[in-house]
């Protein structure tokens, strides 16, 4: 079977804020773009997502920007070479390009990994290489997060969302916690007032590995210093590189929200349907990484 066979076509895959940002900056920065340019992005801005063809024909965009018309020279060759500068800016430029390449990278890999597990296992029903089979489908409306956890089947630990990143870099580690009580309400809690980033912002519980620490310890802790929570047996869900840190998702079902008392990290938390926090006040990309855990969790229970 080929391989574009065996890659799901029907997902439609969310473009994340900050290259939706950048997008509308530019468009509005630069007054003189080309129509069909100006329509591409205006179409990413209005849509927020994108199909599996519109991932490859972005890519090939991209892969095709620096090209010249051979017969071109001087003046005509320099101003070719800026509409092309510019182009890839308008379009979202390297932001853009590392988020595409990461999900047609995410769908080609599984693809391979499946190919090598069959060799190595001679063909035995081993769960280790069905869960790395596993591609993203696009989520139906969210249902009850007791559900959700129930048949949860995590990733590996190390099996992070692909992104183009230079190296050699210094990665931190970090970890955050989807928990949910017993009215399948996600808790948010307000960072302080005096914190250095994101003060007053709605955020998940979390924070960073310490030396030796393994992200359920870490995620475990920062419950208990953060809100006095005990969490029992988190699932990991997904990790995932944001900018220079690894970040491991995690998802708790917790019965004695009463319990909660917040240290001076915090100034206040809620509890709210997970499909309504873009009404609130969040750091960015919170949104984001919610509907994330929600498809790998649908998916999930659809095995």
């Amino acid at each position: 079977m080929a391989n574009s066979k065996l890659i799901n076509k029907d997902i439609d895959y969310i473009v994340p804020d900050y290259i939706i940002k950048e997008i509308s900056n530019k468009l509005k920065k630069y007054s003189d773009i080309p129509s069909t340019i100006r329509d591409k992005a205006e179409n990413i801005i209005k849509n927020k997502k994108l199909s599996y063809e519109n991932l490859k024909r972005i890519k090939n965009f991209f892969d095709n920007n620096e090209d010249i018309d051979i017969d071109l020279k001087g003046i005509e060759k320099e101003r070719q070479i800026q509409q092309n500068k510019n182009d890839f800016i308008i379009i979202g430029g390297q932001k853009m390009k590392n988020w595409v390449n990461s999900q047609l990278d995410s769908l080609r890999n599984p693809i391979h990994r499946s190919k090598k597990a069959k060799s190595n296992f001679a063909g035995f029903n081993n769960e280790f290489r069905k869960e790395h089979t596993k591609s993203f489908v696009k989520a139906p409306e969210l249902p009850k997060i007791k559900t959700m956890i129930s048949d949860l089947k995590p990733k590996p630990l190390m099996e992070s969302e692909e992104q183009s990143i230079d190296v050699p870099i210094q990665l931190n580690f970090a970890c955050v916690c989807l928990i949910f009580n017993e009215y399948n309400k996600l808790l948010l809690v307000r960072r302080s007032q005096n914190d250095d980033w994101m003060a007053n912002k709605f955020a998940l519980v979390g924070g960073r590995c310490e030396p030796n620490e393994i992200p359920e310890e870490t995620i475990i802790r920062e419950a208990k210093e953060e809100t006095n929570l005990t969490l029992k047996k988190p699932k990991l869900v997904y990790s995932t590189i944001e900018g220079k840190t690894f970040v491991y998702v995690f998802i708790s079902k917790i019965t004695n929200s009463d319990k909660i008392k917040l240290n001076e990290e915090h100034s206040g938390y809620m509890w709210v349907d997970s499909g309504q926090i873009n009404e609130y006040d969040t750091v960015p990309g919170l949104m984001d990484m919610v509907l994330k855990a929600h498809q790998i969790l649908i998916h999930n229970n659809q095995q």
